[in-house]
């Protein structure tokens, strides 16, 4: 995981490139992780009608 990356010392790019995602979303899973902790990773699906 990226963020077991960063906390061994590894830039966010480095980290980002280890585990095969751009370093924006590498940026962006920090940002997420810094807010809400691991609530913040889980994939929010803004629901919606899925009928159509």
């Amino acid at each position: 995981m990226a963020l077991e990356e960063l906390y061994k010392g590894a830039t966010v790019p480095q980290a980002a490139k280890e585990v095969g995602v751009s370093k924006v979303i590498g940026y962006v899973w920090l940002e997420k992780w810094n807010e809400k902790g691991l609530e913040g990773l889980k994939p929010n699906y803004g629901g919606g009608d899925l009928q159509n």
